[in-house]
């Protein structure tokens, strides 16, 4: 379920980000490409467990690497996952330790969320997925960017 689920956030966390109508419904988005789902999630699923396995920091590399490809999917929806988990990790070369900084700040409000009983985890994961839409968009934006100039 973590396969459709992924890109069901994905999608419904660039529309809060950008400010678009966001429905419960956009939460099965993955339903609806159920191949294309679960041909990325598989394929980031190995290459970060073949990393953890060398050790763990490729394994970190690599899932910091591969982290925007239900974004890319998200955003164009007639893209293969092949080609999402390459143009994730083209896309986040430079930027992976500035997404690995914003995840250990997760992990601390994730330690605090823990301290509520969970309830806390009903505010930090909108807010998690929101801000990861962001950091996709400022990530693409700046790719477009150079691109152009």
């Amino acid at each position: 379920l973590g396969a459709f689920f992924a890109l069901g956030v994905s999608v419904l966390g660039l529309a809060y980000a950008r400010r678009q109508e966001a429905r419960v419904e956009m939460l099965f988005e993955g339903f609806r490409h159920l191949l294309p789902s679960l041909i990325a999630y598989v394929i980031i699923s190995v290459l970060a467990l073949f990393g953890f396995i060398l050790l763990v920091v490729p394994g970190v590399i690599l899932s910091l690497g591969l982290s925007m490809t239900f974004f890319i999917m998200a955003d164009d929806r007639s893209i293969s996952a092949v080609d999402a988990v390459k143009k994730s990790w083209e896309m986040m070369n430079g930027y992976k330790m500035k997404l690995f900084k914003i995840q250990l700040r997760m992990i601390g409000l994730g330690l605090l969320c823990i301290l509520t009983l969970g309830i806390g985890f009903f505010f930090l994961l909108p807010y998690y997925y929101t801000l990861m839409a962001l950091f996709y968009d400022d990530v693409r934006l700046e790719a477009l960017q150079a691109e152009v100039g």
